[in-house]
């Protein structure tokens, strides 16, 4: 009988040894998967998330002044789209995303040389959207432009 407790105690011992030892062997394979990076943001490409969406932009409109001239550029926040049309020429029109591929940043309309430059990280690309110099490696995400009149048809 006395045996037969030793015995019990052993094995609940044991029991606990082995338990511990499993959830002690789980934390550290979980602390050792690999943790979100740059590069894996990236593939993630922050700019994609936005849903598809169609929005008209009125170009009398004065917070559109800017595209009345070749070069001009503006930033429109409308149905969940975050985006930046540029007048490319007298009768082409072009739009893509606001959001930096490679860390999901907001970036600003083209400057003055047809540069953006994002603020988070220094990711420059052209005045179509088109990426120039890292880290990022994508382009930012063009929408569907339609001149109908003075509007124009975006879908993003």
């Amino acid at each position: 009988m006395e045996n037969e407790l030793l015995d019990r105690r052993a094995f609940a011992l044991r029991s606990a040894q082995v338990v511990l030892s499993g959830s002690l062997l789980t934390l550290v394979l979980e602390s050792c998967a690999e943790a979100p990076t740059a590069a894996s943001s990236e593939a993630e490409d922050p700019a994609a998330k936005t849903a598809v969406t169609t929005l008209t932009l009125d170009l009398n409109a004065k917070t559109n002044a800017a595209l009345k001239k070749v070069g001009g550029a503006v930033k429109v926040t409308q149905n969940g789209a975050k985006l930046i049309v540029v007048r490319s020429s007298t009768s082409t029109y072009t739009a893509f995303s606001s959001t930096c591929t490679h860390s999901g940043c907001q970036v600003p309309v083209p400057n003055a040389s047809g540069v953006i430059v994002c603020p988070c990280h220094g990711s420059r690309y052209d005045a179509t959207g088109k990426v120039t110099k890292g880290p990022a490696k994508k382009d930012l995400p063009k929408a569907q432009v339609v001149l109908q009149g003075t509007n124009l048809k975006i879908t993003a």
